[in-house]
């Protein structure tokens, strides 16, 4: 393995040396020679068919890049027709195009606007460059993802620059490509799309099960294949499709069954399964899920949700997930039987399965901890308008299905009743309704972790309103009133929550995403917290590691570009630190291994847990192409799927972030049942790589691989038992 290391980093640094490079002169279309400091002097733009490129020339751009914050937005109307565009409640814009630039991580999204509905561009990494040279910021976006859009010889472009403690800047002029002006400099040495290091993407293969009547009967390990995918390159056979897991555990095998066309009718029927000393598992253990493809923005589709029947399609290759969730006392060993088949109605040979149960029992619990939020206000959205019946339905099935694949949903229903008696300025907190929702959500769901929000005081650069309200004042952070109710709320829940042992799986969040004007008033806030209980942890979501906080702020919610900003200082190393909203879920083109990993990066750099604002952001229906398939146009937020009411279905994504949260739970079990911090030196390979620029090198390239990592821990932790 470390040979292995070593050559695959000596394979990428010979990449990086003879990778070539490009000059690209970018024609400049407007100048303002007067410009002063933070002003943009010039812009320019080119559009072939492989790229567009916008230029933005800012005088003073290297003291921009030190600034916190540091935005760039491009809003363009590119065909030149102000009727068609963005509106708004002031006129016609005509902007078709947004771009959004985040300077400090070097990424960028991007939409199309029609009217005032706007379509998410669905970019990847290797989509788009962000670079900087001189004073100039160059965004090249792959001419493909933007096929929709119309580039006139005239175009608009209006820019947004802002950075915390400083005016926007927001020049808006037209630009002609007929009529330039001269070139841009220092011109653009074009190396590539995205970072230095190559995008991952899924190495289709497959192992198949011999068979002698026509069809094709390969494990795909759960792998994302499109609905045109040619058949994969066959790596080995096998006798069996195989699944191992522990008592208490949900485990599936995912397989494909490819005819020479698309099937009218398939269904695969459990049976029983025989064990050592004549042990039964019957087959009514099993769940058998149909992948059916799904379709982004960009007209790619990929096989994710979960039917429970089969629904014809146009691919030949036809996708199916079997399930078995094993009983804590079933009796160690490996169980032989088959599924039996059934293809266009009539009988056909059936498939050999093996399931292989441990000698160790999984937690009701999962050791990581995951706050992936269910909100009721997206279900509207698909569903249009329902009955307060059919609304807590649906809404009770999604809890119900996040439950079943180990995640927590991060809000708990119900909290403490709050009184305050102004004339002697005392807090009172009635906790009945408050407890029971606690026993439901901790002891009977056996969830992980909840996000208070009874101390969250703003949002951005705004305080909430409700804290005002309560208290039947203007709330002013720092003044009297404040500082005598805040320290009592802060004593009286810290000390019920340590009562029911509930510190630990609770996340006290004191503000979202703050702009640098109110880091007084956090700093203040934490302050009069920890005078009142020095013990209490308090976190904030934030996009950067403000130093001005760090004093102050236990908890640090941010992507992974922010958590190793952390993780490489001394002075933040031992913070804690959760993952937000960035754990791979937008890209079915990367391994499904990717998914999987991201829980042993966790376990690599001590990420306590990954939290998402919302998994079932269902959106209003898009017809693109194929109306035939559903399009999932906001596939970061959207983990399940809309059917009919109070049936949500599930998607192959979250099987796989499930078997991720096992991976996680077995290293946990190897250490306890081992004694040792680490695991073993044949494992390390397999934890993914995070840089100090917040990349991710994952060293897995296929779940079959993963798949056979963790079989040895799981072998490894039976001796150790």
């Amino acid at each position: 393995m470390i040979e292995f290391k070593k050559m695959f980093l000596l394979m990428v640094g010979l990449m990086v040396v003879v990778v070539s490079a490009e000059e690209i002169a970018v024609p400049m279309l407007w100048q303002n020679t007067a410009a002063g400091k933070f002003q943009v002097s010039a812009m320019g733009f080119q559009c072939d068919a492989d790229r567009v490129v916008f230029a933005v020339k800012l005088n003073g751009l290297e003291e921009m890049l030190k600034k916190p914050r540091f935005m760039l937005g491009l809003y363009s109307n590119t065909d030149g027709d102000l009727a068609t565009g963005r509106t708004f409640e002031g006129g016609q814009t005509g902007w078709d195009l947004q771009v959004s630039v985040n300077m400090a991580l070097g990424s960028l999204n991007a939409m199309q606007w029609d009217d005032r509905k706007n379509l998410g561009l669905g970019l990847y990494l290797d989509d788009y460059l962000v670079e900087t040279v001189g004073e100039v910021i160059y965004v090249v976006i792959r001419r493909e993802p933007l096929e929709r859009f119309v580039f006139a010889d005239v175009i608009s472009l209006r820019v947004l620059i802002t950075a915390e403690g400083m005016e926007p800047i927001r020049p808006d002029n037209l630009l002609d490509t007929t009529r330039p002006l001269g070139v841009i400099e220092p011109k653009l040495n074009f190396v590539r799309y995205g970072s230095i290091r190559p995008r991952q993407l899924m190495r289709p293969e497959a192992v198949l099960i011999p068979r002698q009547d026509g069809l094709q009967v390969w494990n795909t390990y759960g792998e994302r294949y499109r609905l045109d995918a040619p058949m994969p390159p066959v790596v080995a056979t096998a006798p069996a499709l195989v699944l191992a897991a522990a008592r208490g555990e949900a485990e599936a095998v995912h397989f494909a069954v490819t005819a020479e066309a698309p099937l009218a009718s398939l269904k695969v029927i459990p049976g029983d399964l025989r064990g050592p000393g004549g042990s039964l598992l019957s087959g009514n253990l099993f769940t058998v899920s149909y992948l059916g493809f799904v379709r982004n923005i960009r007209e790619e589709s990929f096989c994710d949700i979960l039917w429970p029947e089969f629904r014809p399609q146009k691919s030949r290759h036809h996708f199916v997930q079997v399930e078995v969730t094993v009983s804590t006392d079933a009796a160690p060993g490996v169980y032989r039987g088959e599924l039996s088949l059934m293809v266009n109605g009539a009988a056909a040979a059936p498939i050999p399965l093996e399931l292989e149960v441990f000698a160790f029992t999984m937690p009701d619990r999962p050791f990581f901890k995951t706050a992936y939020c269910l909100k009721g206000s997206f279900i509207s959205n698909h569903y249009g308008r329902l009955s307060g019946a059919d609304h807590k339905k649906e809404y009770a099935a999604q809890q119900e299905l996040a439950k079943k694949y180990r995640f927590s949903p991060r809000l708990m229903r119900g909290g403490a009743k709050k009184s305050w008696d102004a004339a002697t300025k005392t807090l009172s907190m009635d906790w009945t309704s408050f407890d029971e929702q606690t026993a439901i959500y901790f002891e009977r769901d056996k969830f992980t972790v909840f996000q208070d929000s009874a101390f969250q005081l703003g949002s951005h650069g705004t305080p909430y309103k409700h804290f005002a309200k309560f208290l039947q004042n203007d709330l002013k952070i720092g003044d009297e009133l404040f500082s005598a109710f805040f320290p009592q709320l802060i004593k009286l829940t810290y000390e019920h929550y340590r009562d029911l042992g509930i510190l630990d799986k609770t996340l006290f969040i004191i503000w979202d995403e703050p702009y640098n004007t109110v880091y007084d008033d956090i700093n203040t806030a934490c302050r009069l917290a920890k005078q009142a209980v020095p013990e209490v942890q308090l976190g904030v979501f934030i996009d950067h590691a403000a130093k001005e906080l760090t004093a102050n702020i236990d908890v640090w919610l941010s992507s992974y570009a922010t958590l190793a900003s952390l993780r490489f200082s001394p002075e933040t190393k031992d913070k804690r630190a959760w993952c937000y909203n960035g754990i791979g879920m937008s890209d079915m083109n990367t391994p499904a291994s990717h998914l999987r990993q991201y829980y042993w990066l966790a376990d690599k750099y001590a990420i306590e847990g990954y939290l998402y604002s919302e998994i079932n952001a269902y959106t209003k229906p898009y017809v693109g192409k194929d109306p035939e398939v559903f399009y999932n146009t906001y596939a970061n937020h959207v983990w399940m799927y809309p059917d009919t009411v109070g049936n949500p279905r599930p998607s192959l994504r979250m099987t796989l972030t499930r078997d991720g949260l096992d991976d996680y739970d077995y290293m946990a079990l190897y250490r306890q049942a081992s004694g040792q911090a680490n695991l073993p030196e044949e494992f390390q390979g397999a934890f993914p790589v995070l840089n100090p620029d917040g990349t991710i090198d994952f060293t897995v390239k296929t779940n079959r691989e993963l798949q056979d990592v963790r079989y040895r821990l799981a072998k490894m932790i039976e001796q150790a038992f």
